[in-house]
């Protein structure tokens, strides 16, 4: 029998409230004095005595590039450690063992190449880093508030280069389901399950009522097994706050498991007695769910392809200085076959496929430069039969 998990509510308008200024780092506020860790940790035990079953680490911009704008970028790991150790401090007062803990990561601002100047390894690099320091407390992490599906698939391989533990990412959308980057929602799930995520949905964006319609579209092509994420704010924002009250919030949210949510909880403008309305109206059994089989279904960075209409091509194209051409000259409804024989060539793949309207083949001469291609690639490929796809890879099928 599956459980609705009850998720937290919001943490930084709580910080602002007991003195956190605007403009003023939240990790070094918090640590920087017993009373502000208290109230961290009272508001943290309020939400588990409020229901919650999942509570989100206080390190929301815990990363070098947020933590360097205020000089902080070398104390990453120390900081990610102290604040991570404040969640369990919490979890121990709170007397809910089994509470888990999420290690709670958020956008980097920066975008990777071709959009911006910012490379595939350097991003990984980035959520490795963070990773080290939240490993020893978290039992999961969540990626949450991410605005482009390049940087959360870096996020992911980023953790998994220290941790085998499950990966959460929520995206922030606008009125039309898509991230700043432009990458719609079922795209994005799609993708980021090749990576092999737990869970998949959205936070912030809107209110409630707007999360049937985007879960609506993540249940058509939701992978077996994905939990899916919701975490709404309290409506919109007014000059007093937020526009919902919690009975209000809580009778939209709580139907949301009925649409195919999983998981639930607050973002902006909520506080515990959102989250303990949303427990008391919410039916603690999930409904059924049908799952999809995903093998045959590819994607880009925008678009999402059903392989049934596609044939792969005989010949492989080699990812030479010619890519751009031999991709232009394919034929319609043609998978290419494309080839990676030097490193020098996957910055080829960097320009070039972002550029096309069809699924991809990937293959190459050695596990490493595959492994390499696949960490590149936007969306979900195939993998060519020539080769042995890396073991974390999920990729599609034809």
């Amino acid at each position: 029998m599956n459980q609705v998990l009850l998720l937290d509510g919001a943490t930084g308008t709580h910080l602002m409230a007991a003195g956190l200024q605007p403009g003023e780092c939240p990790e070094k506020w918090l640590l920087a004095s017993p009373e502000h860790q208290k109230v961290l940790i009272d508001l943290q035990v309020s939400y588990m005595k409020a229901g919650s079953d999942i509570l989100y680490t206080p390190t929301f911009g815990a990363n070098r590039v947020v933590l360097s704008r205020y000089g902080l970028g070398d104390q990453v790991i120390s900081i990610n450690q102290a604040l991570a150790a404040l969640s369990v401090r919490a979890r121990e007062e709170a007397g809910r063992k089994d509470v888990k803990i999420a290690g709670d990561m958020s956008s980097t601002g920066l975008f990777l190449r071709p959009a911006g100047d910012t490379s595939q390894g350097e991003m990984e690099d980035i959520f490795e880093e963070q990773t080290i320091g939240l490993e020893p407390s978290v039992d999961l992490y969540i990626l949450e508030t991410q605005l482009s599906l390049a940087e959360a698939r870096a996020a992911v391989l980023g953790i998994r280069k220290v941790s085998s533990k499950p990966i959460f990412v929520t995206m922030t959308v606008d009125a039309h389901h898509k991230t700043m980057a432009g990458n719609p929602l079922p795209v994005c799930m799609l993708s980021l399950a090749s990576l092999g995520i737990e869970g998949f949905g959205i936070n912030c964006s809107q209110g409630p009522e707007a999360f049937g319609s985007m879960l609506d579209e993540l249940t058509r092509i939701r992978p077996h097994g994905m939990k899916l994420v919701c975490k709404p704010n309290a409506g919109m924002p007014t000059e007093k706050g937020f526009s919902m009250l919690p009975d209000e919030f809580a009778t939209k949210v709580s139907q949301l498991p009925l649409r195919g949510a999983d998981c639930i909880g607050g973002c902006c403008g909520t506080s515990p007695p959102y989250i303990e309305a949303v427990k008391a109206m919410t039916n603690a059994v999930l409904p059924d769910r049908d799952d999809v089989n995903i093998d045959g279904f590819a994607c880009d960075e925008r678009l999402i392809y059903d392989l049934d209409g596609y044939q792969i091509a005989e010949e492989k194209i080699a990812a030479d200085s010619k890519l751009d051409n031999a991709l232009f000259d394919l034929p319609p409804k043609i998978i290419p076959r494309i080839w990676i024989e030097t490193e020098e060539q996957l910055d080829n793949l960097v320009e070039e496929l972002p550029l096309l309207e069809v699924p991809v083949m990937l293959g190459a001469e050695n596990e490493k430069l595959l492994s390499k291609a696949v960490h590149i690639y936007p969306g979900r490929a195939l993998i060519d039969p020539d080769c042995v796809c890396p073991k974390w890879y999920h990729p599609a099928k034809k």
